[in-house]
Order: C-alpha cells, then structure tokens, then sequence
C-alpha cells in the first residue's frame, strides 16, 4: 500500500539539490522517506567527532516536526530480487515526481538481515549519484549520541536505536517509545534532557500477531479488521474482539508505563515522556491518555539523523 505525506510539498521540492533516502525494513513492512538533504555547513575535518555530532544535530530536524517529503510503505519480501526492487524503487519515486538521481545518499535499518543484501544492491544500482548505502548499526547510534546501558548491545533491535536518537533528540530523556509493529515494543531511555540512555524495555505481541492467534487457535473465532471499538463491552463476537485487541493494548500501554516510570523514580516532578510510533499507533493512543504524542516516522527520523551525524564525522 502506498502511505503519502506531506503530497502537496513534493512538487515544491523540485529545485530542491538534494535527497537523503531512508529505510526502516521491518518483519512485516518496509517504510520509506525522502528527506531533503542536509544544508551545506562548514563542518570541516579539522573538528573532533563530539564538534561534527553536535554541529550536524544543532540544524537536523526534518521539516515539519519530522515529516518526510513523501513516504511509502511496502511489504517486506525476503523473496524480492535485485531487480525487482530496483523496479519497485524505480515506480515509486515515478508516481510522485521524484529524480533518483537527486539521492544522495541512503541509510538503511534493518531487522531483516536476508533482505539486506538485495535492498542494498538495488539501491547503488538506481541512486548512482548516492554514496553507498549507510547500513545503520549500533555503533551509529552510539556517534548520534545515544549511549547503550544494556549487557548484550547486539541483541537490540537497530529500530529501538533509532527511536531512541529521535525521542532523545526531539524531545529529551526521560522517555519512553512505544512502537506499535509487528510487535510492541517500550524503548527505554533514561537521563535528563539531552543526555540519555537506551536501558532496555519490554517486547510484547503485537495487534495484528493478537488477532492471528485468535484466529488460527480458536474453531470459531473469526479474522476480525482492527479497528476501533464502539465500547469496553461488546455486543458481537467481532467487537468484543476489537476490544480485547484494541483496548487490551491501551490498557497494557498504560500499566507497563506506570511500572517502568516506577522503576525508574520518576514522581510527578520529574514525569516520563511517552511517544507512539508505528502503523497502529493512533488507534491505541485515541484509548488513552497516557501517551503525549504519535510520531508516525520517529524511526525514520532516528535513521536521518544518524546518517547527518555519521556524514558529520566522516564515519562509515
């Protein structure tokens, strides 16, 4: 399915120089962003790597609060070929107007590694003015200025990192991402303002792996659309199971929030900032108050980031 943003700016970013391309491959969906690409700044050489970070962040937010130019969102296919996704690539940029050739670079998240290598090698081969695709791992988030306070870094999702540079970023620690995927994630990142920690957090079943489960594990139990729910009580099998989905998730949202807010000693002085991201992320927040704000692209926005910052420092 396609996702537009922003539709109405594309065409204003004809004379734009530049694009930065990112992309946050899930279990499920693949998103993509157009980014403009970054003002030219006298981030000489000469600059210690902690000058070039905070000198690239000081002028980094995507436009808008963090929406992208455009954005599409794909099915993630580890069956996808080179060609075909040059293709796939080719026909998106195609439908809203856009020039690969204006890509000047790329940054690529991933929690799928049999996709990389294909998504990665499509892209040098469409974006030839683009430097080679920046495949974002740990220690890119670590220049980005998020520190990793956890015993197995390797084990972290790269897309609970780039939550975490954004959320730090945009709105400082302490806060709390949860990211509505897949699965449902809390990213946890403790400190003050703009100094802060990735911690750790909590992994849970996701809405959509929710109804899956009812429905291949029960004998009469349908395939039901999420959506909201008219009510807490339902009056047909299918809301009763919107409910229980929907609300199950606004429920679990507000007491694994309450219990990490505990765990951290935070009191009302010093609150827990809490952001929803992903797909599904406006259904549960509109179930409660506990969430501040949705940032639909949060992940995407961490991977822009990361890449101004790596580009900074003259990392690869």
């Amino acid at each position: 399915m396609l996702e537009k943003s922003m539709e109405s700016s594309t065409k204003s970013m004809e004379s734009s120089t530049s694009y930065v391309l990112a992309v946050d491959i899930g279990n499920s969906q693949t998103v993509l962003a157009v980014y403009p690409g970054p003002r030219s700044s006298a981030h000489g050489s000469s600059r210690s790597e902690e000058e070039g970070r905070a000198a690239s962040l000081e002028h980094s937010r995507p436009p808008s609060e963090g929406q992208p130019i455009v954005s599409w969102r794909i099915a993630t296919s580890s069956s996808r070929t080179v060609d075909e996704t040059v293709a796939l690539l080719h026909s998106l940029f195609s439908l809203r107007h856009l020039d690969p050739a204006r890509v000047r670079a790329v940054a690529i998240g991933s929690v799928v590694p049999p996709v990389e290598p294909a998504f990665a090698a499509a892209c040098r081969e469409l974006f030839t003015e683009a430097s080679a695709p920046l495949m974002v791992r740990a220690e890119h988030v670590l220049r980005a200025g998020v520190r990793i306070d956890y015993p197995h870094p390797n084990e972290i999702g790269i897309d609970r990192l780039l939550n975490s540079v954004a959320v730090l970023h945009r709105f400082g620690a302490p806060a709390v991402v949860v990211d509505f995927g897949t699965a449902i994630t809390f990213d946890v990142v403790a400190g003050k303002g703009r100094e802060g920690a990735f911690v750790g957090g909590v992994i849970a079943p996701g809405l959509v792996s929710g109804v899956e489960a009812l429905f291949h594990k029960t004998a009469r139990l349908p395939k039901v659309e999420l959506s909201a729910p008219p009510g807490p009580i339902g009056r047909s099998t299918v809301e009763a199971i919107q409910a229980g989905i929907v609300l199950g998730a606004a429920a679990q949202v507000e007491g694994i929030v309450a219990r990490i807010a505990r765990a951290l000693g935070l009191n009302h002085a010093a609150r827990l900032r809490v952001i929803a991201t992903g797909g599904l992320a406006s259904l549960v927040a509109a179930h409660t108050g506990v969430i501040d704000t949705v940032e639909p692209f949060l992940t995407l926005e961490g991977l822009y980031l990361v890449h101004l910052v790596n580009q900074a420092t003259g990392g690869q």
